[in-house]
């Protein structure tokens, strides 16, 4: 037999509306903590399961939080360490709060994230996997007042909520650390000015170097885009002068450190002993790396979870949805044997190794 809100009602002893009203999480109603907690606790009990669809109507929202990641395909996005730990961690806090998850994918044209407002398919956008192209439709969101977060990303010079990691302070730290073993010339392998992860981690590195009174040269500072094999040839141009090349690297994610890994070696040379490494991330794959690679990590589950927590907030605070949500998360340095901390006997000081 289907339990009703009326059964629900009996037990707590209140009113349908009053179980309506906490079970609908309604914004605005004035429901005492130890009414809301009898009736959550009668409803549990009876395994009350509400009419969704019937809620959607009457209260004219979807409960669905929209996952929007453009410029690549579902698979592509699955198969990513990033986005598969971000959307567990919206998962996560989604299910906890009785709301369902819409992903939508386009790797052509981008997506139109209004549509999905007009719709009426989701009450809320976390959008992941920004770039220039998205920055107009992004702000004509805001513009409609669509409420909306951005994750792993941020817009220089305009409000608009975003969560992201410290990477300011994450790149900072793993210069810092090199400068700390005694390297002198630090070169950058970092990804494009397009991504603002990326020109955060630029700004750290930067940071860290004018910290410590060493000059900034741009010619062992390099950009790599995404996906494309210019890896070999930086690393190959920074090796040409076998006597003078940078004695560390500084790597602006993983993936490019464990590219520079294997290009090193195929060269003749090996790390840490000849050049220190160091990257950004802290994938699965970093502490298993031959050697295991001294990198900063960052807690990709959280902001995921922290992003749902933030947007939940704002879909049940209807009238104050147009604040600005800036969450910027902890990164950590963690040391493993890539950057020649953990060699035995074996000192670094200006940037070269000395038994």
């Amino acid at each position: 037999m289907k339990v009703t809100r009326q059964d629900v009602a009996e037990l707590a002893k209140v009113s349908p509306s009053a179980v309506s009203y906490v079970l609908n999480k309604t914004p605005g109603a004035r429901i005492k903590e130890e009414t809301r907690k009898r009736i959550v606790k009668a409803a549990a009990e009876l395994g009350y399961r509400p009419n969704i669809f019937a809620r959607s109507l009457v209260l004219q929202r979807s409960h669905n939080i929209g996952i929007a990641i453009p410029h690549i395909d579902a698979f592509a996005a699955f198969g990513n360490f990033h986005f598969s730990e971000t959307i567990k961690g919206i998962g996560e806090i989604a299910t906890d709060s009785g709301y369902s998850l819409t992903l939508s994918f386009s790797d052509r044209d981008g997506l139109d994230y209004t549509e999905l407002f007009r719709e009426r398919r989701v009450d809320g956008l976390i959008i992941m996997h920004v770039g220039t192209a998205d920055h107009l439709k992004i702000l004509k969101l805001k513009e409609e007042s669509y409420p909306f977060i951005l994750v792993n990303y941020h817009l220089d010079g305009e409000n608009v909520s975003f969560v992201d990691s410290d990477n300011v302070g994450g790149a900072f730290k793993a210069t810092e650390h090199l400068i700390k073993l005694g390297h002198k010339r630090i070169a950058l392998v970092n990804g494009g000015m397009g991504s603002s992860n990326f020109r955060d981690r630029f700004e750290g590195y930067k940071m860290a170097l004018k910290k410590y009174d060493l000059k900034f040269d741009r010619g062992i500072a390099f950009q790599v885009h995404v996906g494309s094999r210019d890896i070999p040839l930086i690393i190959k141009k920074l090796l040409g002068k076998k006597c003078d090349y940078p004695r560390a690297i500084f790597a602006g994610n993983d993936a490019f450190a464990v590219e520079a890994v294997n290009v090193i070696r195929k060269m003749g040379l090996s790390v840490p002993e000849d050049i220190a490494i160091v990257g950004f991330d802290d994938i699965p794959l970093a502490a298993y790396f031959s050697p295991p690679l001294t990198t900063v990590r960052q807690s990709i589950v959280e902001i995921g979870r922290v992003a749902a927590e933030e947007l939940i907030n704002l879909l049940g605070d209807g009238a104050n949805n147009k604040k600005q949500i800036k969450r910027v998360l902890k990164t950590e340095l963690i040391v493993r044997q890539s950057c020649g901390a953990k060699l035995k006997n074996v000192k670094v000081k200006g940037g070269e190794k000395r038994k």
